[in-house]
């Protein structure tokens, strides 16, 4: 962001689909102010023509159809504030409702399959259609499914697509991103997190501590939601609007992640709930709706109130159908979903008692830090990157004119070298915290990162555009674009990662290691007999150690969670790493292995 010249702002891109910015691919050579007007115009089209198939729909006047947009306008601020597009989203879901209503199953289904492979939400629409033998329905939502996963392998590469599905597809689907404990999500899995998990600076005080019966709990609700309309809803008979409406609260009610802009898709069931409505339930149901799109205000946040005022519609939008739900193959589909969760929860509470919140001293804890990574130690303490409320700092409270990442400092712990982004270029710094003296060691052309010391001080390496450059000595003749590098204790030589392989800068060959996958984030032991590192294997980044003279490793950490950028202590006797275990992906806390 800085490197474009968003300067000022902090901002993140939360783990989605690869395919998620495929819309704003023809907006990308624009500057970020006007891509984003030209997005709004394009956002206001898209409202018009879901206004216009809405109204066509539901038999009532697109005016009227208006009043109910701004009813929820706070929501669909929050789109156009944002630069989200929810209101494609909506566009697609209308346009796969109007075609299947009309007849049209497979363009209907491609429709939904678009979604699904932008955004996911429309998933649960695999289940509605094999359950309701619409097989047309189902075969036009493979082929978008199908062709768009095609499209995204061509132009992301396999091994890019399979990262997603092993590492980030499963948090996502349980809301491990951002801050899973924060009730702004609004759904079942964060109340239920917020209420039965110990998080000591996310969520340092459950309601009970229960995390087996979390990993079971969120399984159950999410797939009953999901039975019971299909299980109340008749099988054979034509497409119904109140069907859809159900189907589409409950496929919200069920996602893993929502935010205020993403109820703007609510515009949908609710116009289609209100043609079958009558009495006191067309207030009611515009009530719902305009409580949903409201900001959530931080008093009473912690009552997850957006996640009952879902059960609630979700209630009302079932109604005439309950009565349809036979016991027997209900009871049956309950058994297996009981089977299911607990099998769930049994592996993921195997993958819990692994992780390092339960096997290792977490350090440098404070409760509400979102992010502590990077850490680097000497014989005065540790030093590490963490996130401030305006951008990257170092241990919270050292902030400068722009981002500092990757601190690196000497045994004697001062003075602290880290790499500063700001004005659209990263710089490596030195920084004293006894004098607060600030000096600038590489020019703006170099865009230098990764900065790296030695432990005597008088060594310094970084990285730029993939060379890896020593401070006075010039490039190193490296095989291939470097990662990351670390020196060894005598200050002679590095060991630096190029596309997955550990080398020594001494005779630039690889380190045997005896590690399988991806190695990267070289740390050498004070005492020079070991080599800590990143391993990325199958989608998950973990800490190994290595003996530097037998090639004995082993596994440090473990879980289905991420582990990395590890520091020794001075007498090398401990590791310092960073992990999201139990957190949001990517937003990790540090902890201290004793070996």
């Amino acid at each position: 962001m800085n490197y474009t010249g968003t300067e000022t702002q902090l901002g993140g891109y939360i783990p989605q689909t690869p395919l998620t910015m495929l819309p704003f691919i023809p907006l990308s050579g624009l500057a970020p102010q006007h891509a984003k007007q030209v997005w709004l115009v394009l956002n206001l089209i898209f409202l018009g023509i879901s206004t216009v198939l809405i109204a066509r729909l539901t038999g009532r006047s697109a005016e009227v159809i208006l009043l109910i947009v701004f009813a929820g306008y706070m929501s669909l601020a929050s789109n156009f504030l944002l630069g989200q597009y929810y209101v494609l989203v909506l566009l697609s879901l209308t346009l796969g409702v109007w075609n299947l209503m009309r007849g049209r199953t497979f363009a209907g289904g491609f429709c939904l399959g678009v979604i699904c492979m932008l955004k996911l939400y429309s998933a649960p629409f695999f289940l509605f259609f094999l359950w309701r033998r619409q097989w047309r329905a189902l075969l036009g939502m493979l082929a978008a499914c199908i062709g768009l996963g095609m499209l995204s392998v061509a132009w992301f590469g396999w091994d890019a697509n399979v990262y997603y599905v092993t590492s980030v597809f499963s948090r996502a689907s349980e809301n491990a991103i951002l801050d899973p404990f924060h009730p702004s999500a609004g759904t079942f899995t964060n109340l239920l997190r917020r209420t039965l998990v110990m998080e000591p600076e996310l969520n340092p005080h459950p309601l009970f501590e229960a995390p087996v019966v979390f990993f079971f709990l969120r399984p159950f609700l999410t797939l009953t939601t999901l039975l019971i309309p299909l299980l109340a809803l008749p099988r054979s008979a034509a497409l119904e609007k109140g069907a859809v409406a159900w189907f589409v609260v409950a496929m919200l009610l069920s996602s893993p992640n929502t935010a205020l802009y993403v109820f703007i898709v609510l515009l949908l069931p609710i116009a289609l709930l209100l043609t079958e409505a009558s009495g006191w339930r067309i207030p009611a149901l515009v009530a719902i709706y305009i409580l949903l799109c409201l900001p959530l205000f931080a008093a009473w946040s912690w009552l997850f109130p957006k996640v009952w005022l879902l059960i609630l519609l979700y209630i009302m939008a079932g109604r005439g159908s309950w009565q349809n739900l036979r016991m027997r193959p209900l009871a049956a589909a309950l058994l297996l979903i009981v089977a299911l969760s607990f099998l769930d929860a049994w592996r993921h509470q195997q993958s819990w008692n692994q992780e390092p919140p339960t096997k290792f001293e977490s350090v440098a804890s404070k409760v509400g830090s979102i992010y502590a990574s990077s850490p680097a130690v000497s014989r005065t303490g540790i030093v590490f990157e963490s996130l401030g409320p305006g951008g990257y700092t170092l241990n919270r409270t050292m902030a400068f004119e722009g981002h500092a990442f990757h601190p690196s400092v000497p045994a004697s712990g001062s003075p602290i070298f880290f790499e500063l982004v700001a004005k659209g270029h990263s710089r490596i710094m030195s920084f004293d915290p006894a004098t607060h003296v600030l000096e600038t060691l590489t020019s703006e052309e170099l865009d230098a990162t990764s900065a790296a010391v030695s432990q005597t001080r008088d060594r310094l390496a970084f990285i730029s555009k993939g060379k890896l450059f020593v401070r006075g000595d010039g490039v190193l003749p490296t095989p291939g674009p470097v990662g990351d590098a670390a020196w060894f204790p005598d200050g002679n030589h590095l060991a630096f990662s190029v596309n997955g392989v550990i080398y020594d800068s001494r005779d630039m060959q690889p380190i045997k290691l005896g590690v399988a996958g991806d190695r990267s984030e070289p740390a050498v032991s004070p005492d020079g007999h070991w080599l800590a590192l990143t391993a990325t294997h199958r989608g998950t980044r973990h800490i190994w150690l290595a003996s530097l003279s037998g090639g004995v490793a082993r596994e440090l950490t473990a879980g289905a969670c991420n582990s990395y950028a590890p520091a020794w202590e001075q007498d090398s006797k401990a590791v310092i790493f960073a992990s999201d275990c139990g957190r949001g992906l990517a937003l990790p806390r540090l902890y201290r292995a004793a070996l």
